[in-house]
């Protein structure tokens, strides 16, 4: 397990930092809730880019697939009666799923605000968290798209048969969770933009520590909190949260206000170029070993050099 990183104050928020309206109560500047001006057209909320130039496509998948597990774990521990969820195998669902159907990134992001709305109608939900989250996937994606798989399209995908699940169970299903969400999958404009923002803080709490090299965000490090005690803590701390946020056009929700202010704690900027200790010799071949504390690498280099005339 990697060394631990503190986050400051301004990490989390909670529902006594907001107004009745969903916007920064007086006595708190808290920074993810200041006024933002909206980006353009080109760069949406499900585009990397739209979060931060150095947040890679795939750290973003990873992200995004790793706030529904932790959504899908507050909703069911306010519903002990589907047993604890195991992260691994519904992590390994979940990855499946998205992969075998090609699910878009907004599609994803609409799932997660029906968990969000399950959470806060605070009803008993007796679906199995993986037919929950297909189901939910379905709803996103009929929502979301013009043309759209088929039941037996999702269970060829879900690779079951007949004894295992049915067209049938998956239709009656879709109409059950249709009816815990009061039949409201509508989520638009600045809505959804103020979800997506609240998404990504959620997101981000869940994360020890972001490594950004300048040099190539392809080789970011990524590392999710991993001790069970500050998860449970911090999934306490969001259920409580869920249960009174209103998302609404008053409301303005800034991620990138957020990252802001975990620069240097959460979020470490790496200057590979400047790091390097290079000490080539003039005259020799020899291997040089340069230890670069901040990324715990070693490398090698090597220099060959001759005596020009």
């Amino acid at each position: 397990m990697s060394q631990s990183v503190t986050s400051p104050a301004s990490s989390t928020f909670s529902a006594a930092d907001l107004s009745d309206n969903g916007s920064p109560a007086t006595a708190y500047s808290s920074p993810e809730f200041t006024k933002r001006s909206f980006p353009s057209a080109s760069v949406s909320p499900n585009q990397s880019s739209y979060y931060s130039e150095h947040l890679n496509k795939s750290h973003f998948n990873l992200i995004l697939i790793n706030s529904a597990i932790k959504l899908l774990r507050i909703l069911y521990t306010k519903n002990p009666q589907q047993g604890e969820i195991s992260e691994h195998k519904l992590r390994f669902f979940i990855v499946e799923i998205l992969r075998r159907s090609k699910t878009s990134t907004q599609s994803l992001q609409l799932a997660c605000y029906y968990v969000y709305k399950l959470i806060k109608s605070n009803k008993q939900v007796d679906i199995c968290p993986r037919k929950l989250f297909l189901t939910l996937i379905i709803l996103a994606s009929k929502f979301n798209q013009d043309y759209n798989y088929s039941f037996k399209s999702w269970l060829k995908i879900c690779g079951s048969n007949d004894n295992e699940f049915t067209i049938r169970e998956l239709r009656s299903l879709e109409m059950n969770t249709l009816s815990l969400l009061d039949y409201e999958l509508y989520l638009n404009n600045e809505k959804y933009e103020n979800w997506c923002n609240v998404l990504m803080i959620f997101s981000y709490d869940f994360i020890k520590q972001q490594r950004i090299l300048l040099q190539n965000t392809a080789e970011n490090q990524l590392t999710f909190e991993l001790d069970d005690v500050s998860v449970t803590s911090k999934l306490t701390h969001w259920r409580e949260l869920f249960t009174t946020l209103e998302l609404n056009a008053n409301s303005s929700i800034n991620f990138k206000s957020y990252f802001n202010s975990q620069k240097g704690s959460k979020v470490i900027f790496i200057d590979v170029e400047s790091e390097r200790v290079q000490v080539p010799s003039l005259f020799t071949k020899r291997s040089i070993c340069a230890i670069d504390e901040k990324l715990d690498i070693v490398k090698k280099f090597k220099y060959s050099t001759s005596i020009q005339n």
